[in-house]
């Protein structure tokens, strides 16, 4: 495997789920958790069955900033 490449976990079966994927792991960057497997998982699960979305999250991203605010809001 070359390096640099990170393989998906066995979760991420179709196109859909690896989107949900890279988007939990920017989650998870932005929460300075982005080497909390579990957290991401569980954010993949919850952008999978909607309970979370991610015009929601560009949302919430674009009111911190707005706002000036500091810190994670997932």
């Amino acid at each position: 495997m070359p390096s640099g490449r990170e393989v998906p976990p066995p979760a991420a079966k179709t196109y859909r789920d690896l989107v949900c994927y890279e988007w939990a792991k920017a989650i998870a960057r932005s929460a300075d958790m982005k080497d909390n497997f579990a957290f991401i998982m569980d954010r993949m699960r919850k952008l999978k069955t909607g309970q979370l979305r991610m015009s929601d999250i560009v949302r919430e991203d674009r009111l911190m900033a707005v706002e000036g605010r500091k810190g994670c809001a997932y």
